[in-house]
């Protein structure tokens, strides 16, 4: 099924990296104000997750799990700049059972709590896609090794088993690297993992790896390695 598919396409998700561009360019303005923050408590909310409405009247989530000086730090000229990322983009079901949403959130707020558990992960970004409309998340890490250890702790795989196939119709998570950093002009994208829940495709899961082939847009690239 997979090889008939558009998926070979990466320009056809384009929107999606435009929306976590949107997400980037938020939090490099987020800790930068941050930086001028003097209220100690203010600062410590986001170790935790701060909601906000932002452009287009949607809301936004902003999680710095380890504060945000070494993202401050990440911003100057002299730093180590390549850094990763992982894009989350979620389209939820139409009919969803009662219990589903209030799970969802209680399984949200969990795994907020868990990446204080993980040091390599220095910034989560939950947004809407659209106001009032779907969400998506941007995650990023200082090492490559964060998408390993988040992917075998218990309440990721929990949430991954139990709850997306009852919530989503369909997910697509975008992989790879900020080769400049949070200043970076564009993500540069190694794979894609495309799976549905429902309907005629339910089940059908593939990852493409985007290396074989050079293109460019505004929000993203693809470099061959």
């Amino acid at each position: 099924m997979a090889d008939n598919r558009t998926v070979v396409h990466l320009e056809n998700y384009g929107e999606d990296f435009e929306f976590l561009f949107e997400l980037k360019e938020f939090l490099i303005d987020k800790v930068e104000k941050l930086s001028q923050e003097k209220d100690d408590k203010k600062r410590e909310c986001f170790l935790n997750g701060v909601y906000e409405t932002w452009t287009k009247n949607r809301e936004v989530r902003t999680c710095f799990p380890h504060g945000h000086t070494e993202l401050l730090e990440m911003l100057n000229p002299g730093a180590e700049r390549r850094l990763w990322f992982v894009g989350f983009i979620g389209f939820k079901q139409q009919k969803l059972k009662s219990d589903i949403v209030q799970r969802i959130w209680k399984m949200d707020s969990a795994l907020v709590s868990e990446l204080r558990k993980h040091p390599y992960v220095v910034a989560y970004m939950s947004a809407e896609r659209t106001a009032g409309g779907e969400w998506g998340n941007l995650v990023v890490m200082s090492s490559d090794q964060a998408v390993a250890q988040w992917e075998s702790c218990q309440i990721h795989e929990k949430a991954v088993i139990e709850l997306s196939p009852d919530y989503y119709s369909k997910v697509r998570i975008h992989r790879g690297r900020l080769l400049e950093g949070l200043r970076s002009a564009s993500f540069t994208v190694d794979r894609t993992l495309f799976h549905e829940y429902i309907g005629d495709n339910a089940g059908w899961r593939f990852i493409k790896l985007w290396q074989d082939a050079i293109k460019s847009s505004h929000y993203f690239q693809v470099l061959s390695k």
